[in-house]
């Protein structure tokens, strides 16, 4: 496979399962892709244990250990999830934040990643990107928007630009609360980001611009998500809320209606339609990168 979105200086890429496991072939064939872009990979150790909890990859010390194993090596240059799952907000008190706040590692994934992410936002540890995971990769084939994408966000001196769209897509930007407004995006899962709520491993929301996805969950369940966000102060606190893909949650009608009455309780301008989760073609994005928000829907970074 052509298209190498990874800049020269990444050469040697670790691969981790913090959460859920991958299935064996999904995880072959995903490194198939990484050497075909001329990158030497190293699976972690336990990425294919098989846990008691057939949902877990492995035991918490093991997924936390390959993690810190994968720092320690000094000539790995980026560390790849993958898959997401569940279970990755179970390493968070367990994992060595002086180790990992040492080197700023690009730390790629998303979905039930966005534990990890988050904390690493708010504790200034390695370079979190929300991107597809290894078990996706071979499905981005000729997938030049989400690698262009990916590209951009490992280089973090890339020049601000307006966001493109993907030609042809069903995306569209959608206007549910008109504005504008600029700050650090933070580029999340709904539910993660709601089941972090309250605890000592969410950054602070204020003038940040919230990105939420999800996937597969039922209306009432993002109404949870979403109420227990805003219980929590983080609506009233970022400057805007844009959403991502929602693939089966629901009808565009009752999303809309969700979106519309939440959107009352954000200041600035809230978005739809954005092309990120769980759907490709997906736009990778760095956490803490700025975004402006034009009144006329435009997004520039």
């Amino acid at each position: 496979m052509n298209g190498n979105p990874f800049p020269g200086n990444i050469r040697h890429v670790a691969i981790v399962s913090p959460g859920s496991p991958a299935k064996n072939g999904d995880l072959r064939a995903g490194c198939k892709v990484l050497e075909s872009w001329g990158l030497r990979v190293s699976v972690m150790p336990h990425v294919l244990d098989e846990a008691p909890e057939d949902y877990l990859s492995a035991g918490i010390g093991e997924r936390a250990a390959d993690l810190h194993s994968a720092w320690c090596d000094k000539s790995v240059d980026a560390v790849i999830c993958a898959r997401g799952g569940y279970g990755s907000a179970q390493l968070l008190p367990h994992l060595d934040w002086t180790l990992l706040k040492s080197r700023r590692l690009p730390f790629l994934g998303y979905s039930d990643i966005t534990a990890l992410h988050l904390a690493m936002f708010l504790r200034g540890a390695g370079m979190p990107i929300a991107s597809p995971m290894v078990s996706e990769l071979p499905k981005l084939k000729d997938d030049q928007y989400t690698l262009s994408s990916l590209r951009r966000a490992l280089s973090p001196d890339s020049k601000p630009q307006a966001l493109p769209f993907p030609p042809h897509s069903r995306y569209r930007i959608r206007i549910i609360k008109a504005g504008s407004a600029s700050g650090a995006v933070l580029p999340v899962n709904l539910t993660l980001l709601a089941s972090l709520a309250g605890t000592g491993f969410m950054p602070d929301m204020k003038g940040k611009i919230l990105l939420v996805e999800d996937v597969g969950e039922k209306i009432r369940r993002l109404d949870a998500a979403l109420t227990q966000v805003r219980l929590a102060g983080l609506l009233e606190s970022c400057s805007a809320l844009i959403f991502g893909s929602l693939r089966n949650c629901g009808t565009r009608d009752a999303q809309d209606l969700l979106m519309r009455r939440f959107a009352e309780y954000v200041k600035g301008p809230v978005l739809a339609g954005f092309p990120f989760g769980h759907a490709l073609p997906m736009h990778c994005l760095r956490y803490g990168v700025r975004i402006r928000i034009a009144a006329s829907g435009e997004l520039t970074t």
